[in-house]
């Protein structure tokens, strides 16, 4: 499996934390639906008030069906009142739960209209039963209250009963139904959590194999983009070894005519010849250097190799110190570095190359006078400033996108600046700027 990129890993930071979201705001759902269920729980109970107003309603019809017995037993008017005041205050008190019952009651209310009709019904038999009692028809009057009142009352608790069952098993049955309804919706939000989150993990990894894929396109094409680049230079170089080359071998040539000359004319001595091949022997060293340093140039880098930024320019330097000097072009440097620094060198060296030879070929251009290019370099930057008069603001944004170039089209392919941006920021981790000056332009290599 590839190694994780820092779009890979800035992408699972995002999964991860929409994923805790996700958990979270589960969470508190489950929380608010607990503390629901517990508000239904409550409202559930509500039956339970009507178990208690029957339960009262019975309590007070057992009470008043006493007191109507000590309405037959009283032996004068004032303990008739008495017992007729607390049949009143009883009678109160169950219309008023009826009221309760009637409010709260879930369900048919057939069975509390048909208890509240045969209470309402007690009412004329309790009448009779005090007429007679005022008419002084005692005997009749406890008969009727042993008789038609007692099963009156018996069938009223009957019903009563009755109610407080319905009401008792509808509340045991709504709180089943809420416990019920508690563990159904909680499964449910575990399922949907679990579900998110693994939808979310199969998007993350769905995405990360498409970034992987189109990494390595864009990887495919940066190489070529590389190869194409390190080409157009290595053209370029070919030219400038090919320039610096000349001289040398044009040394060579006249030392081989000298000797030629000198044999023919009987001439040479042996002093003369030993210094001629060693004169000739010191050019081949120099070219000899020469193809070392383009052999070494394009060399691979895969390691990273620590050196002093002031050695990455003194090749750089080397290469084309041939074209500085045929246009003439006078080096400023200034060398700051105590430490070494681990580089790719070689890209370094390219980077610096690509620099130094856009300012040659500006100077070309242009047909700068006095044209000069200041070097400088601290442990960890490099400086190439030229006086060639600069980027123009309109342009100056774009040079390092890829295939831009202001230069004349036989001269530039635009990948130049763009290959550099990609080796300082990408391989090394740094920056590459440009800016003006008042002469021309500053473009700084910051590496880490």
């Amino acid at each position: 499996m590839l190694g994780l990129g820092k779009a890979d890993k800035k992408i699972i930071i995002s999964f991860t934390i929409v994923i805790f979201l996700v958990v979270l705001l589960g969470s508190i759902a489950s929380v608010k639906m607990m503390l629901m269920f517990d508000l239904t729980q409550r409202f559930h109970k509500h039956p339970f008030t009507v178990t208690i107003s029957t339960h009262t309603i019975q309590m007070h019809l057992v009470s008043m069906h006493r007191y109507m017995k000590d309405v037959v037993l009283s032996q004068n008017e004032e303990d008739l009142t008495l017992a007729l005041k607390r049949v009143a205050d009883d009678e109160k008190i169950i219309y008023h739960e009826f009221d309760t019952v009637f409010k709260n009651y879930l369900g048919s209310k057939e069975e509390v209209d048909q208890t509240y009709r045969m209470f309402k019904e007690w009412k004329p038999i309790r009448d009779n039963i005090v007429r007679l009692m005022r008419e002084n028809k005692r005997d009749e009057a406890i008969a009727m209250n042993k008789s038609v009142a007692y099963d009156h009352v018996n069938g009223l608790n009957k019903s009563v009963n009755r109610m407080i069952d319905f009401a008792y098993k509808k509340a045991h049955t709504f709180m089943a139904h809420a416990e019920e309804t508690k563990e159904y919706s909680i499964a449910v939000m575990i399922l949907l959590m679990i579900t998110i989150s693994i939808l979310i993990i199969i998007i993350m990894f769905v995405l990360i194999k498409s970034l992987r894929r189109i990494e390595a396109v864009r990887q495919k094409q940066e190489e070529t983009l590389f190869e194409q680049s390190r080409l157009a230079q290595m053209g370029e170089l070919i030219s400038m070894i090919a320039h610096q080359w000349r001289q040398p071998l044009s040394s060579i040539a006249a030392s081989v005519s000298s000797l030629q000359v000198k044999q023919a004319l009987d001439s040479c001595d042996e002093k003369t010849l030993i210094q001629q091949l060693e004169d000739i022997a010191d050019v081949t060293q120099y070219l000899s250097g020469t193809i070392d340093d383009f052999r070494n140039f394009y060399k691979p880098d895969k390691e990273r190799v620590k050196v002093q930024l002031e050695q990455v320019v003194l090749k750089s330097i080397n290469i084309m110190k041939g074209s500085f000097a045929s246009m003439n072009i006078k080096l400023i440097q200034s060398h700051a570095c105590s430490e070494k620094i681990a580089i790719h060198e070689n890209e370094i060296v390219q980077v610096v190359l690509n620099l130094l030879k856009n300012a040659c070929d500006n100077f070309s251009e242009k047909e700068t006078k006095n044209a000069y290019i200041k070097i400088s370099t601290t442990n960890n930057t490099i400086m190439v400033c030229d006086n060639g008069g600069g980027i123009t603001d309109d342009i100056i944004n774009r040079v390092f996108d890829p295939y831009f170039s202001t230069k004349h089209e036989r001269n530039g392919t635009g990948l130049g600046l763009y290959m550099s941006k990609i080796i300082v920021e990408e391989h090394h981790n740094g920056r590459l700027e440009v800016r003006n000056n008042e002469e021309g332009a500053c473009f700084t290599i910051f590496l880490n």
